[in-house]
């Protein structure tokens, strides 16, 4: 059995990895733009709903804060914001 990686498969290797990267880190962005949305769409609304939808922001932020970096327009805005 050959062991060899070669080039070609490892380029293409790769480049799945990273393509399946982007669209973790696409998909962990759209829900936490959803769970804000529905914070802001509940804000005017009766205290319950906006509790619940609050609560289900502040899991989402947890889960995230402890899975990976922030997402990317987070990250670029508070390091603008800074500089």
């Amino acid at each position: 059995m050959n062991k060899r990686i070669r080039k070609k498969h490892l380029k293409r290797t790769l480049s799945g990895l990273l393509a399946a990267y982007d669209e973790y880190e696409a998909a962990r962005e759209r829900v936490f733009r959803k769970a804000l949305q529905d914070v802001a769409d509940a804000y005017g609304g009766s205290k319950e709903t906006f509790y619940a939808a609050f609560l289900r922001y502040m899991e989402i932020a947890s889960i995230m804060a402890s899975s990976g970096p922030l997402p990317r327009f987070l990250a670029e805005r508070n390091t603008s914001a800074s500089a």
